[in-house]
């Protein structure tokens, strides 16, 4: 019996160590729409999709049998107006909440029609979800808060290396504190003398991670963590699960890797690369995973977006599960990033030289599939 526990947990470390690799699928449909950034996406039951353009700052709405997309609503502050949409987060059905972080207030579609505006007054949004991470059919959205703060009055002086993962209640705004997170690494610059400074600037490099949290449909919660790199789990009635370590490559951000960043960099941009010295203080490594890097899959498993290396530049996809082990690793292909999921089908987008995005869909591999 120990012979075959033994034999079992060195099977069960082999398969963790050596997931099996996937090529994503090509696309079966595409839109004629160019995008920009498209920061969400969200499928409704009649197979229309609604999309959020973050640099264009719209939402549209696109009709994969004509392959168009359309502009929903309006650019505003008015009811039912948006400043700058942020994310689609699914309420069951085809309900959605569509946070617009500049007028501080959400906004609830029905299907395609938005039907409500929930002000910046809302004891949700009072309460600190002024865009939320995730949203689940229990009722209840995450944020991140600074540690050291409450709703939106301060208690104590904030620590900069951690964060609080908190769940509000959308109808209440009750909070309960679930976790504490790893906040992005800062540099902080102090000009002037030092008994009375002139000004104090908080910079972030943009390969800084800080640990990162998902809320899916059901209620549970996973969350990303850096040292060492793994998926924690939470379920709805408080168990938690710890994943074991996972693999990854501790990539040197030296010279070239940093030349390579501003390269990268540049393309998407459109302008010249950057003095890599312009930069606030690079990490020593690179992550293993940067900011906006995790996707809850229908299956209930969580995929991370591993970042782009000079090596590697079209990296991976890890698709952990919910004891926390590394299942699958996806390979999206060239110039393609994986915005979100549908009914057995996975949506991209596939960016040309000019940065330009188009919106594709592809059939979800069956091991995959919920």
């Amino acid at each position: 019996m120990l012979l075959q526990v033994v034999a079992a947990a060195a099977q069960a470390h082999i398969q963790a160590a050596t997931p099996s690799n996937i090529n994503l699928p090509p696309p079966n449909a595409a839109l004629a729409a160019e995008f920009t950034t498209v920061s969400a996406v969200r499928e409704l039951s009649n197979g229309r999709l609604l999309i959020v353009d973050w640099s264009e700052r719209k939402l549209f709405v696109a009709d994969w049998a004509e392959g168009e997309a359309v502009q929903l609503g309006r650019n505003g502050s008015g009811p039912g107006e948006y400043v700058q949409p942020a994310t689609l987060l699914a309420l069951g059905r085809d309900s959605t909440l569509l946070p617009d972080t500049q007028n501080g207030r959400w906004l609830l579609l029905n299907g395609v029609a938005i039907v409500a505006t929930i002000g910046a007054d809302a004891p949700v949004i009072r309460n600190g979800a002024r865009l939320p991470l995730g949203a689940d059919n229990q009722g209840h959205v995450i944020v991140t808060r600074p540690f050291g703060a409450q709703g939106t009055a301060r208690v104590a002086t904030p620590r900069l290396d951690s964060v609080t993962l908190v769940r509000v209640a959308r109808a209440t705004g009750k909070t309960d504190t679930v976790a504490m997170l790893k906040s992005r690494q800062v540099s902080i610059v102090v000009r002037g003398p030092k008994e009375k400074p002139t000004s104090v600037d908080v910079l972030v490099h943009p390969l800084a991670a800080g640990e990162q949290a998902a809320l899916f449909p059901d209620g549970w919660i996973a969350i990303a963590r850096l040292d060492p790199y793994r998926v924690d789990w939470i379920a709805p009635d408080g168990k938690r699960v710890r994943g074991g370590q996972l693999p990854f490559e501790r990539v040197q951000l030296d010279d070239r890797e940093q030349r390579g960043f501003v390269e990268r960099l540049a393309a998407r941009s459109g302008g010249p690369p950057r003095d890599p010295k312009s930069f606030p203080e690079w990490p020593a490594i690179m992550p293993p995973f940067l900011m906006e890097a995790l996707l809850p899959a229908p299956d209930g498993r969580l995929w991370i977006r591993r970042p782009a290396t000079a090596a590697n530049p079209d990296p991976p996809y890890d698709v952990v599960d919910r004891r926390g082990a590394l299942v699958a690793r996806m390979n999206p292909g060239k110039n393609v990033e994986i915005v979100g999921f549908g009914r057995a089908v996975v949506y991209t987008v596939a960016s040309d030289d000019n940065g330009i995005q188009q919106l594709q869909r592809r059939s979800l591999p069956n091991s995959l599939r919920p």
